[in-house]
């Protein structure tokens, strides 16, 4: 009897802490723009390549809130311009980018909000012939991405982060896939700014 009524307790306490919590807990639709600004290298027979990058993106968060935290699905499409520099030559190619991932933050209730986002699939596609890669080659590989956001209104966020790309595979228009290992991985690192809508349903 005594275990009975320690059970029911327990249960009436669990209850009692998280019934608040699930009233408090909200549904997160953010669409947001970015512009990108980007600088990276790679080495290719023992010769050192840099990347410069720039370019717009459209993309949303979907998730849930629940006392200020988030966390959900991040995803973005967008289009990249690349300035290949070697010692010999400079060259420009036009891609397209996709990023698919997660992520997880705060909203504090001092108008400043704050994330992380981890994208397990980051694409550059290109989308013509002229520059280095050929059309529809593709770089694949991941990112690390840290945001903190500024609320001067409800529905409006004003957004500043940074972002590090890692492509560690090339694919041929012809779907050879080839492993950039060590020194030839390209390592490219973003900042970027823009405005969200975090709407929270």
């Amino acid at each position: 009897m005594k275990i009975f009524f320690s059970s029911l307790i327990l249960m009436s306490s669990l209850l009692t802490t998280l019934i608040p919590m699930s009233s408090q807990a909200g549904f997160l639709l953010e669409p947001y723009v970015n512009y990108t600004l980007g600088s990276g290298d790679t080495t290719s027979s023992s010769t050192t390549i840099d990347y410069s990058t720039n370019g717009p993106e459209l993309g949303a968060r979907l998730g849930f809130t629940m006392l200020g935290l988030m966390g959900g699905i991040d995803a973005a499409k967008g289009t990249v311009s690349n300035e290949r520099k070697s010692p010999t030559s400079t060259l420009e190619d036009e891609y397209s980018r996709t990023r698919v991932g997660v992520f997880a933050g705060y909203d504090a209730p001092i108008l400043v909000r704050g994330y992380v986002a981890y994208h397990f699939v980051n694409t550059l596609s290109d989308q013509e012939n002229t520059g280095y890669t050929a059309k529809n080659a593709e770089y694949k590989g991941s990112a690390l991405e840290f945001g903190l956001g500024f609320t001067p209104l409800p529905l409006l966020s004003v957004n500043v982060g940074y972002r590090i790309n890692t492509f560690d595979e090339y694919i041929s228009p012809t779907d050879v896939t080839t492993s950039l290992n060590g020194a030839s991985e390209i390592s490219i690192n973003e900042i970027f700014f823009g405005v969200s809508l975090p709407l929270d349903l």
